[in-house]
């Protein structure tokens, strides 16, 4: 039977990772993404965040100072997905 150790994980994690960003910093880049530092994230982002932390811990640094309620919602919503993968991994 095949199963994954965690070093696999992590590689696919950050393989998934990556064509994400790219496509944040495209639209962030091309002005797609509105400059507003009070609005939070929209439902698409959280879903995002939660099924993969990492790339919400990555744009909780990228973020953090122009949009800092954004920052904190990612960085929230990925903290708790990553909580909860701990604690149903261990039972």
């Amino acid at each position: 039977m095949f199963s994954l150790g965690t070093p696999e994980i992590i590689l696919i994690l950050i393989v998934i990772s990556i064509p994400i960003l790219i496509v944040y910093f495209t639209l962030k880049k091309n002005n797609k993404i509105e400059a507003n530092p009070n609005k939070g994230i929209n439902w698409g982002m959280g879903i995002i965040c939660f099924f993969i932390p990492l790339v919400g811990i990555i744009l909780y640094f990228i973020d953090k100072q122009k949009f800092p309620k954004k920052a904190n919602q990612e960085l929230t919503i990925s903290v708790i997905s990553f909580v909860l993968g701990l604690i149903l991994k261990s039972i």
